[in-house]
């Protein structure tokens, strides 16, 4: 099942990591990047909550999509929480 972008971001960010499968590169444009956090509770998810929920990403290749991703200002702008 596709789900579009604009859908994803409507729904609680918990919630896509709980129910939809997702890759490293989306947990961290979308989920760990702060300007799609709607709630104070989004604003905790780290990279130890997305490894959890998301067994199918490896801490490799999250680490290797936070270190190589840019915002629009090009400064690297995400929660990464305990674990890396």
């Amino acid at each position: 099942m596709k789900t579009e972008l604009s859908e994803l971001l409507t729904i609680n960010l918990w919630e896509v990591l709980k129910t939809r499968k997702i890759d490293a590169d989306f947990a961290v444009k979308y989920i760990l990047f702060s300007r799609y956090e709607k709630t104070e509770s989004e604003k905790c998810i780290d990279c130890d909550d997305i490894l959890f929920l998301q067994p199918h990403i490896s801490r490799k290749a999250l680490e290797h999509a936070i270190f190589t991703f840019r915002d629009s200002r090009n400064r690297l702008s995400v929660n990464l929480g305990k674990s890396i």
